[in-house]
Parts: structure tokens; sequence; C-alpha cells
């Protein structure tokens, strides 16, 4: 929610900050410009948003990976030794729903205890590094992208094959959606029969 909030933000600044830019370049004795203000603060806004999906979307890539290595490390090596691959993932398991908050079934052990507080810091920590990554790269991008702003850029075409491609992948992920699920719909029946 804070995130999605924090993009809202920096999408109406840049919005805000691209409109009088171009409202400054369409004036009755200047250059012809090619498109219309609102397109100008629209590819202004798409300039922000785009580095910032780009490191929210690497952590949600890379994350579980980042956080599974965290907790291996705060698994006391003694311990580690004689687990086995399904008993480390049950530790793992154990350890995460505990720092969620969640809580386990049956006693923690006190590494088990010490690895979740331990995991509760660090998924803030990096929760508050994502967020101040993505806005500070948004708002360095903020800052430069108004100056981008000329009367011979075509900021319809660059907004409209934006959108399009923004609306082709949404589509691709409902046909794709949809497709799993017929076939996970095929395979159980089939198994059923």
């Amino acid at each position: 929610m804070i995130i999605a909030g924090l993009l809202l933000v920096l999408l109406s600044l840049a919005y805000q900050a691209g409109w009088p830019r171009s409202r400054d370049l369409a004036t009755a004795n200047g250059p012809k410009v090619h498109s219309c203000p609102q397109y100008y603060a629209t590819l202004v806004a798409l300039f922000i948003l785009a580095p910032a999906l780009i490191i929210l979307v690497l952590w949600a890539w890379f994350g579980a990976g980042i956080t599974r290595v965290y907790i291996i490390a705060q698994i006391p090596t003694d311990i580690l030794t004689t687990l086995d691959s399904a008993g480390l993932s049950a530790a793992i398991q154990r350890i995460s729903a505990d720092a969620s908050g969640y809580g386990v079934v049956g006693d923690l052990q006190p590494f088990e205890q010490s690895a979740a507080d331990a995991l509760r810091g660090f998924q803030f920590i990096t929760f508050l590094a994502v967020v101040a990554a993505a806005a500070s790269i948004s708002i360095l991008t903020l800052l430069y992208a108004p100056a981008c702003i000329t009367a011979r850029l075509r900021a319809r075409n660059t907004v409209e094959v934006a959108i399009t491609a923004l609306l082709m992948f949404c589509s691709t992920v409902a046909i794709m959606t949809t497709v799993g699920i017929l076939l996970s719909l095929f395979s159980e029946s089939h198994q059923f029969l």
C-alpha cells in the first residue's frame, strides 16, 4: 500500500512538472509543437514510473531468494548440518511464519526465535531500502525528465506506443492465466478419471 501510494504521488508530481513545461512551449509566437500538453505531461510521468517499476520488479524477482539465503545464514551451522532438504525447508517455513506474525505449531527452538527476530528486522530494512531506491531514482528522473521536453519531441507517439505495449502485456497475462486455469482443470479431471 505504501509503495502504491508513493508511485501515485510521484506520478502526480511528474504530470504536474511536465504540464507547465509543455504549456510554455505552446505559445502563439513559439515553434509549433508536435503533441498536446497532456501527452508531454504523460510522457514525463512514464519516465518517472519506469525506473521505479524496474526496481520493484527486480526486488520481486530476487527478493525471495535473498531472503531465503538470509534465513539460512541465521541458522547455526551445527543445526544446519543435521538438516536434510525437507528439514531445511520446514525450518525456513517456521522461521518465516514466526517472523510474519502468523505463529507456528508447537514450540519454537531458540535458534528459530532468534532467526525470526532477525528476519523481521531484515525485512523491514529491505522494504525501506527498496522504497528509498524507487523514490530516489524517481525523484532524480523527475529533475531530469521535464528538461527533455522540446517542441520536436513526438510525445503522442511515444505515449501511444507505451500504452499499447501495456495493454498487450495485460492481455497476454489474462490469456496465459486463462490457459493455465484450463490446463489445471483438464489435468485434475484426467487424474480423477
